[in-house]
């Protein structure tokens, strides 16, 4: 590399883009971690209002959205789901999360027991959804920052050719010298390194 202001923009530019990928990175993961978390919480919560709405004459296979499904157990006994779920359950009776496959699908489940009506609600997420839905707005919100690497690199090669200009200024005073010259060179105010 000939040229000292090619070298310094492309070293500073590669060490903020390397900052900036890891920082997105790492806001990535855990971004994505809080989506599993907030995700998680909304079936607990899907599961909660499914088992406040069932009444013993809700009909078996109620419509809704294909992107969840749903049943309610007692004991051993299916007392209503969703269009999409199986026969057999979506999930251990036992509290908490899990994953399942059905429909084509890999699902995240959630076990909720109503202990007020002893039924076993099990309620289900599409992966594929939750992950595209999270990824999105992820990606989303660090557009902004990679969009904006081509101006920080704009202002570095302005920032670094202004304070090579000095220098600009001693090269050509000194092409302009013959080597017997040793008379002083006409720079007005030269900086400390000069």
């Amino acid at each position: 590399m000939n040229s000292i202001r090619v070298f310094l923009v492309a070293v500073i530019l590669a060490v903020i883009t390397l900052f900036y990928f890891i920082a997105a990175l790492r806001g990535y993961q855990s971004s994505m971690l809080e989506a599993d978390r907030l995700f998680d919480k909304q079936l607990l919560d899907t599961a909660r209002l499914i088992a406040n709405l069932h009444t013993e004459d809700t009909a078996r296979n109620l419509g809704h959205d294909a992107s969840m499904a749903f049943q309610v157990w007692r004991g051993e006994r299916l007392v209503a789901s969703s269009r999409n779920a199986p026969n057999t359950a979506i999930s251990t009776l036992e509290p908490g999360f899990d994953y399942s496959n059905f429909d084509g699908y890999r699902w995240r489940t959630a076990a909720w027991f109503d202990s007020a009506r002893g039924n076993w609600i099990l309620v289900a997420d599409r992966t594929d959804l939750r992950f595209a839905l999270a990824e999105n707005v992820i990606l989303e919100s660090l557009f902004p920052t990679l969009a904006g690497l081509p101006i920080v690199g704009l202002l570095i090669w302005v920032i670094v050719s202004g304070g090579l200009r000095p220098l600009r200024a001693l090269a050509g005073e000194l092409a302009g010298k013959q080597p017997d010259d040793l008379s002083p060179l006409a720079i007005a105010a030269p900086k400390q390194e000069l």
